[in-house]
């Protein structure tokens, strides 16, 4: 997103809320931060991965997409630390033990604590939290396994910048929310988006499990000249999934395993059984199939993949 970001970009809910701040001063400086948040989700959503990911899955060390990804880490942190600094200069953290620290916590002794007081404290602890993820941040990406594998760096740099996006969300919605009753959906930058991005997923998800549960079925009791051809119609449906926006919204590791699923199964449609006998094929129950293409939500893992691989008998 080039240049300042205005007004339009907050909600008209989270504008209202703004305008119902009494302190006129203080409603101008949190703007500034609404405003600075709602850029820096934007920036950090704005991300394709499909350029950087491939169709297969190897195990050997690869360091060529660091390189590549080094300018996207780069971005996801000054994007992070931009959004700091905007906090930093409108509410800044007194130093502890400092007299403007001594003071404040005299005053804070006498008088209870206002909604402003309420709303900078909210900022301040997402803040450190999310200074906190730009230091892990900077250590995953120095860790072998993360840097040496294309799917793990990926998932890594995915899920960061997820964490990054609900802390943002978390910081507009919690201040907000001392001013007025106000839900995530009316406030939150992305908020819409992202739910929206979600349900697509499962949908299409659903509907993929479905066809891949029937096409199983067919693999499990066809006949040795039908099995390749059964399998060759996976691959083609796999494809097509492969060029939706729902599979574009998938995380990484939940993408290798499609992948991993989608390589053993041109190993089938290319090698036609050489004896008599039915191709096997674990049972194609929706939840096994499921585990396999599980959508958004559900951690990944290796071993379901491996449950859901149709193989020879």
């Amino acid at each position: 997103m080039d240049g300042p970001p205005t007004t339009d970009a907050l909600s008209p809910r989270l504008r209202q809320v703004l305008e119902s701040i009494q302190d006129r001063a203080f409603a101008a400086r949190l703007r500034k931060v609404y405003l600075a948040a709602a850029q820096a989700v934007v920036r950090l959503s704005d991300m394709d991965l499909v350029r950087y990911e491939t169709t297969s899955v190897d195990d050997s060390p690869d360091l060529s997409l660091w390189e590549e990804m080094a300018p996207v880490i780069r971005d996801t942190v000054m994007d992070v630390n931009g959004l700091l600094q905007v906090i930093r200069e409108h509410f800044p953290q007194n130093v502890e033990g400092g007299l403007a620290d001594v003071v404040e916590r005299a005053v804070n002794e006498t008088v209870a604590p206002s909604r402003p007081d309420d709303a900078v404290a909210v900022m301040h602890a997402v803040m450190g939290r999310l200074a906190q993820q730009v230091t892990e941040l900077g250590e995953g990406m120095r860790k072998p396994e993360v840097v040496s594998d294309r799917w793990n760096l990926l998932s890594e740099i995915q899920r960061f910048r997820t964490r990054f996006r609900q802390e943002i969300g978390t910081l507009v919605h919690e201040s907000a929310a001392v001013f007025a009753d106000v839900h995530q959906k009316d406030v939150v930058p992305g908020f819409l988006e992202e739910v929206s991005s979600a349900v697509t997923v499962r949908a299409t998800v659903s509907d993929l499990v479905r066809v891949v549960s029937a096409r199983l079925d067919k693999i499990r009791e066809a006949e040795p000249e039908d099995t390749q051809w059964h399998a060759q119609q996976l691959e083609k449906e796999l494809d097509l999934f492969g060029k939706t926006p729902a599979y574009r919204a998938l995380r990484a590791q939940d993408k290798r395993a499609v992948v991993e699923f989608r390589a053993k199964l041109g190993q089938m449609a290319n090698r036609p059984p050489t004896r008599r006998g039915r191709w096997r094929s674990p049972s194609p129950s929706a939840r096994s199939a499921r585990g396999c293409l599980r959508g958004t939500n559900a951690p990944s893992s290796s071993s379901t993949t491996a449950r859901c691989w149709p193989r020879a008998a």
